[in-house]
């Protein structure tokens, strides 16, 4: 009997420990209807491991379920999020430099197909429209931890960071990760091509994030023409110097005549740069989570005292 009285004891200890590692939020739920807890978006730390847990090739699998998980992320916070998928098509640098929007020069069949994740919260018809954006592919087989899981990774934590607040902004966020940038801005030439008169006239403005938060060779800039956006940025940071190589995302809208600008943390032109970073990192050795966290902080603070007022006064 007293072995039999352990026994039980046992059991309804072991249970008891399991149950522990179980929450539940019963709040306006009967004892009866108590339900698990609801998943919460992940930590940086670990999106951006799964991130670049994998190449992210234009086309590729990788890319694809990268888009999968960056959908998913998005919508835990509480965006309408979207995978959109666009084709591929051969291009070439002499059509991409003469005839920037011709997304199908040589008229042939798709070479890929592509994905583009849009998300919105809150989104009014009578304001204007910001979008904020960074690539998610990486060039060749490359996990592309800097070019651009970094900036990925800073613009999840950045929506997640400004999520609670844009309904309270004076104007709409539009969360885009744009596929295929590594093959001549193929996602965000797509996006835009796409939009009609309306829809170009309603975006005021791109904040493209691409290559950020490694260890070296860290330096702040902003790629980008100057305008009343630009200056807008620097207005709230003005430790930030400027550049004017226009090498992404931000290409697509400023060819629009919409303001754009490029946040980058990475100083490619230090002697010391290691241009593996661009094209062949096989794992990470320059990203630090704890500049994802920054970076993205800066970008939050940006966004919540943007004075849109600023972008209408010349």
């Amino acid at each position: 009997m007293k072995n039999l009285i352990i026994i039980l004891f046992s059991i309804l200890l072991l249970t008891s420990c399991e149950m522990s590692n179980v929450s539940y939020d019963d709040s306006g739920t009967s004892n009866n209807e108590k339900t698990e807890t609801v998943i919460k978006p992940d930590d940086v730390e670990i999106a951006f491991e799964k991130i670049i847990s994998t190449s992210r090739k234009s086309g590729s699998d990788g890319e694809y379920s990268t888009a999968q998980y960056l959908d998913e992320q998005l919508t835990l916070m509480g965006y309408k999020s979207e995978i959109v998928p666009f084709d591929v098509y051969r291009n070439d640098i002499d059509y991409y430099f003469n005839d920037f929007f011709n997304i199908n020069p040589f008229n042939e069949e798709p070479i890929a197909t592509s994905n583009n994740v849009i998300a919105e919260k809150d989104f009014d018809m009578n304001k204007k429209t910001i979008v904020f954006s960074a690539h998610y592919d990486a060039s060749r087989n490359s996990i592309g931890a800097t070019d651009n899981g970094s900036g990925t990774a800073v613009l999840l934590e950045t929506a997640k960071l400004i999520e609670p607040y844009i309904k309270n902004l004076d104007y709409n966020v539009r969360i885009i990760f744009f596929g295929s940038e590594e093959y001549y801005l193929s996602g965000s030439k797509s996006y835009v091509s796409n939009l009609d008169s309306d829809e170009l006239d309603n975006i005021i403005g791109c904040f493209n994030i691409d290559m950020t938060s490694t260890k070296e060779w860290r330096k702040m800039f902003i790629d980008c023409k100057e305008s009343l956006f630009s200056n807008e940025f620097l207005r709230l940071n003005p430790s930030f110097e400027t550049m004017t190589m226009g090498a992404s995302d931000e290409i697509s809208f400023f060819k629009k005549d919409i303001m754009s600008l490029r946040f980058t943390t990475v100083d490619i032109f230090d002697e010391n740069f290691d241009s593996k970073a661009l094209v062949d990192e096989s794992e990470n050795e320059y990203v630090e989570t704890e500049f994802i966290k920054e970076d993205a902080n800066i970008i939050f603070n940006f966004m919540k005292n943007l004075d849109i007022d600023n972008l209408y006064n010349n």
